[in-house]
Parts: C-alpha cells; structure tokens; sequence
C-alpha cells in the first residue's frame, strides 16, 4: 500500500536546517541529528495511524536528504526495498518532500511495479518498505530537500 498525501509541511524546513548545515572547514554538509525530533514523530505517527499502516512507533530512523542540483545529473540509486537496509527490521517508510524546485528534472519516486509518483514540495509519501523504488535521475538547477522516517513495520 502506498499513501501520497499534501499538505503544508513548510514548518519541517527549519526542523531540517536546524539537523542539517553546512561545514565551511570541512566544505561538505553534515547531519545533527541530536536536534529534538519528538514532535515530528509524534505527528507522523498519527498520520500512519489514520492510514492504517501497523508500526512499532518506539523503533525509528531518521535521514535528512539534501540534493543541490547543478546543472550536472544526480544521483543514481538502483531500484531498492528498505526492509533490512538502513536499519534490521521491516520497515514503513514515510518520506516529507519540503522541497523540490520546478528547476529540477526528475527526482520523483519510481516503484517497480507501481509507477511513478511525481514529487512536488509539500508532499508526503508513506509505504511499505517491502516495495521495489528508487528516485529517478535529477538534472537542472535547484534544491531537493526530504526527511525519510522508516518506523518498524509490524
């Protein structure tokens, strides 16, 4: 099952700034993620609740992703499940798209056997990490920013 929802989730950018800044010593960007994340769980998990999705909300994991495209593709990721990847147990996976510029090529969610759902700002999609996906190939200028949640599927 996969749940595509929109709503204003413009209040995550800063909770993603906040988790995710830039380091001029080292020229690259680093994660932070001591920042307090409660609220962000708790209101996710209400939202898989109300979408029927069976979790274990004490089991979680969390990425902040950040592409800066510039003229030049990126990334590639193959096709891919989230069960036992980033984490060892099943998983539901909840990605919120805070933004994705209209600059940008691609950068959408492909399912193998699913389609594509094309990604806008605002947006969040909620799956089960059993599904085949990848993002598809990004090219053009701008920003693509999300914050992945993979909760323990029960």
């Amino acid at each position: 099952m996969i749940s595509v929802l929109y709503d204003d989730y413009s209040n995550l950018n800063k909770l993603f700034d906040e988790n995710y800044k830039y380091n001029k010593s080292k020229n690259m960007y680093i994660k932070n993620t001591n920042k307090d994340m409660h609220e962000l769980i708790q209101n996710t998990i209400k939202i898989i609740d109300q979408h029927y999705f069976d979790i274990n909300p004490l089991r979680y994991y969390i990425e902040f992703h950040k592409y800066i495209v510039d003229g030049k593709i990126k990334p590639f990721f193959d096709f891919h499940q989230d069960d036992h990847g980033a984490v060892n147990y099943k998983t539901i996976t909840c990605i919120y798209y805070l933004q994705k510029d209209i600059t940008i090529n691609g950068g959408d969610l492909e399912f193998k056997k699913h389609g594509i759902i094309n990604i806008k700002s605002n947006m969040l999609v909620i799956f089960s990490g059993h599904l085949t996906h990848r993002p598809t190939i990004m090219n053009g200028n701008g920003i693509r920013k999300s914050i992945v949640i993979q909760f323990q599927r029960l």
